[in-house]
């Protein structure tokens, strides 16, 4: 794998931090990641203590570097992971979501839904089955990092650095197994597949033409490489792809690469075989059940030139 293009927001904002200031702020952001369920939410004051800082210092660095005060961006915590609910887990009810999520009632999840993405729950949960596929990956996107006086995430700017390469792959033979709507019981296939596989790369085939249909219409293979022959039940194509390495951290990120993905092959003037596969590999995949660690990925896309 090739160095990792970083579309971590946390990370790239403070890369250029003193190791101190770093220290501490990565302490807020796990602070305030395991706080997520917590109501109320934690005052400035527990966060600072817990970082040994002034609550001064603490709420002038953190929006100085994040452009969000820490409540802010505990709240947009709490509204990806409602989203990423609302949209994988359709038994849960959204009173057990907002509850999961900090929020103190169905109706305060809405109200603050409605006040940042401008949508319901229940429109949410109905764009799973919207014919166009971007209606809900704009909606992930304005859950992104805030760039300071612009619109937009820091995940689509950061995407826009993004080092493609042309590569010759070998066919892969792989064991899978099929992963469609609703989540939840592909969310039991992950976890069953990565159980005694933690070490091993997750490998995602889709085909090209399905990744413009809705959610719901999406059908994809997810496993890993074969260890023996009688085991294969897939074969990736041989052929040339565009591919990129990232490290990814959230639904933002991931909608960004694909986005600048699919600019860069207008771009560039390369055609897209519809009718072959789009490879994912995901280098980590035990950090699918772990919101602080980032995933490590490959996307690979078949093209001709």
């Amino acid at each position: 794998m090739e160095t990792l293009d970083n579309l971590v927001p946390e990370e790239i904002l403070m890369s250029s931090l003193a190791p101190l200031w770093r220290k501490r702020l990565e302490k807020a952001v796990t602070f305030l990641y395991e706080s997520l369920a917590s109501v109320p939410s934690p005052s400035l004051e527990e966060i600072s203590e817990h970082c040994a800082v002034s609550p001064y210092h603490l709420h002038r660095m953190f929006h100085l570097v994040f452009h969000e005060t820490p409540g802010q961006y505990l709240r947009r915590l709490r509204l990806q992971t409602a989203f990423e609910l609302l949209t994988e887990w359709p038994t849960l009810s959204v009173t057990d979501i907002a509850h999961k999520c900090g929020f103190s009632s169905s109706q305060a999840l809405a109200k603050s839904l409605r006040r940042e993405v401008g949508v319901t729950a229940k429109e949410i949960r109905g764009g799973i089955w919207h014919e166009d596929p971007e209606y809900l990956e704009n909606l992930i996107l304005k859950l992104g990092h805030p760039i300071k006086g612009e619109a937009g995430c820091l995940e689509q700017e950061a995407a826009k650095n993004i080092r493609f390469r042309l590569e010759e792959r070998p066919s892969t033979a792989l064991q899978v197994s099929e992963i469609a709507y609703p989540w939840t019981d592909s969310v039991e296939k992950f976890n069953e597949m990565t159980g005694s596989k933690k070490d091993q790369p997750l490998w995602i085939v889709t085909q090209v033409s399905q990744l413009n249909e809705s959610y719901s219409d999406q059908v994809a293979r997810a496993g890993f490489i074969s260890e023996h022959e009688e085991q294969t039940n897939y074969v990736t194509v041989s052929g040339c792809y565009l591919v990129c390495d990232l490290k990814l951290g959230s639904e933002a990120a991931y909608v960004a690469s694909w986005d600048r993905m699919y600019d860069y092959i207008l771009e560039t003037g390369l055609d897209i075989d519809e009718n072959d596969d789009a490879l994912e590999i995901i280098h980590n995949p035990d950090a699918l059940f772990h919101d602080l660690e980032a995933a490590r990925m490959t996307l690979m896309v078949p093209v001709s030139g």
